[in-house]
């Protein structure tokens, strides 16, 4: 189960590191003791802005952002 969801209608959105902190707060804990895994930049970007692990969820549209400033791991699986 996972609560809360944060959508795209969540505002202001990604790269915005608010959703990230808004889980982080729901849940106690601060936002750099959680992970952000995604795709995109907009992903990481709020990730990182929000103090959290950034993971990137490699393919083929987007393996250029494994070496971004953004990006901490990255997996492909």
């Amino acid at each position: 189960m996972f609560d809360p969801i944060i959508t795209r209608a969540f505002q202001p959105p990604k790269p915005d590191p608010s959703g990230i902190k808004h889980i982080a707060e729901q849940w106690g804990v601060s936002a750099n003791n959680l992970i952000m895994v995604g795709d995109s930049a907009d992903d990481t970007q709020a990730g990182r802005r929000a103090g959290s692990t950034t993971v990137l969820l490699v393919s083929e549209a987007n393996a250029h952002l494994m070496e971004h400033e953004y990006t901490d791991i990255y997996i492909q699986r």
